[in-house]
């Protein structure tokens, strides 16, 4: 797959895995969870269009966009084969690479995801706010309410330091670029339905307070494939790798034993 790449953070030795970042999430939200692997695992992050070091984004740019991406750092990495990760957004855009080329794939981990389309809310909510950060950037309104989404009320009021953080870069993305995220979240397609195709290892990760992707999101994934791991985090908003990143790294190391052994058996 030949596509423009952003920078790519390659570290560790061992069985690859390629971490992909959520919406207004860049990548160095992994860099909790990467310490925690690489000293056996082999860390890939990058940076999807309009996020942190990522390239600009571009009309008409949609979830499979994405997907191409993803395909590329690998292909830029020699990677035939690799366990994904992705968190949220990251994660829509992994499992339609992992349904159009599964053979990629040695496992794949969807955190605080969904496969299924906006519903009318949604997409209506999200068309109207690229309409308005097209015209006027992003808006502390829709920073608040992004917060709100994202995080839980607990880790709002007791991380303020990285809060703060996440709302400058927040603030930071360019109004064009802004706005053809919302349209690409608002704007995806339904792959629900396709999810029996998956043969891969799976672990799909939710969290009990999660309002944007709740629990029953997860339960929809697992119910259509026959080898998944289904595990919630509880007291967790929507964004566990910031709010709990031991936990997540705890699973994602039970996962990749699992996935490892498989691997070394066949």
């Amino acid at each position: 797959m030949s596509v423009q790449l952003p920078p790519i953070v390659d570290t560790g030795k061992g069985q690859p895995i390629v971490f992909c970042h959520g919406m207004f999430c860049p990548s160095p939200m992994w860099d909790r969870t990467i310490a925690d692997l690489e000293s056996k695992f082999r860390c890939i992050r990058f940076s999807f269009y309009g996020h942190g070091d990522g390239l600009p984004t571009f009309p008409g740019m949609n979830m499979y966009d994405l997907a191409n991406l993803i395909e590329g750092v690998m292909d830029a990495k020699k990677l035939s084969k690799a366990i994904v990760v992705g968190f949220s957004m990251g994660g829509m855009a992994a499992m339609r690479l992992a349904l159009r080329a599964p053979e990629r794939f040695e496992a794949l981990a969807l955190l605080n995801t969904t496969a299924n389309s906006a519903d009318f809310q949604e997409r209506f909510g999200m068309m109207i706010t690229a309409a308005k950060t097209r015209i006027f950037g992003q808006a502390t309104e829709a920073g608040s309410s992004a917060e709100k989404a994202i995080f839980s009320e607990a880790y709002r009021q007791t991380h303020p330091a990285e809060m703060k953080a996440w709302l400058d870069q927040f603030m930071a993305v360019k109004k064009d670029d802004a706005a053809r995220i919302y349209e690409l979240i608002g704007k995806r397609d339904d792959v629900l339905a396709q999810f029996p195709k998956l043969k891969m290892p799976m672990l799909i990760l939710g969290a009990t307070r999660d309002e944007s992707t709740p629990p029953v999101f997860s339960l929809k994934m697992a119910d259509q494939v026959g080898q998944s791991i289904v595990t919630f985090l509880p007291q967790s908003g929507h964004a566990t790798p910031y709010e709990m990143p031991d936990d997540v790294s705890k699973y994602l190391q039970g996962f990749l034993q699992f996935v490892t052994e498989g691997v070394a058996a066949r």
